[in-house]
């Protein structure tokens, strides 16, 4: 086993409340066979907060890193990721779908879908809750992933205070 430090990408803060690893519960770093992958987070110049950042996706490879996805949606928190055991690799986000000046609203959560062996984004799907619900931009979400049994579990909280 070995250990190392090295620069993934970088970020400039912007206090919005969140930041690269406000995923709490869930990761931001998942592992496929040699390939590790992170769902990196960066803020927007010219957007005020709260949903001033995107999301982005880097794959560590024998060359170094490369970003795969970047993301067009703004956000205020990063985007969990999650591995089954095929390589299909899933990332949770949650895009802000108000104005740039308005701080507070609605989001519509979905996972993307990136497979291999090249992690092109394959497709996008909505999040579909149970029952009804609004949720926003402060999430609180929980992704995970059963390798052995193919399953993912997302979990999104509509109460945050």
């Amino acid at each position: 086993m070995r250990f190392f430090q090295e620069k993934i990408y970088e970020f400039e803060w912007k206090s919005n409340g969140a930041g690269p690893l406000w995923c709490f519960g869930s990761s931001c770093i998942a592992t496929f066979e040699e390939k590790v992958f992170v769902s990196g987070w960066e803020t927007l110049k010219d957007v005020p907060p709260l949903n001033c950042a995107r999301w982005s996706l880097y794959q560590r490879s024998q060359t170094g890193w490369k970003k795969l996805y970047q993301d067009n949606e703004r956000t205020i928190e990063p985007a969990p990721i999650c591995i089954l055991g095929d390589g299909r690799t899933f990332v949770s986000e949650n895009p802000f779908m108000q104005e740039p000046e308005v701080s507070w609203g609605v989001t519509l959560p979905k996972i993307m879908i990136f497979c291999p062996p090249d992690y092109i984004k394959t497709k996008s799907v909505l999040f579909r809750p149970c029952e009804p619900v609004v949720l926003t931009e402060h999430s609180y979400r929980n992704f995970a992933a059963d390798r052995k049994n193919s399953e993912l579990f997302l979990y999104h909280s509509d109460r945050w205070n």
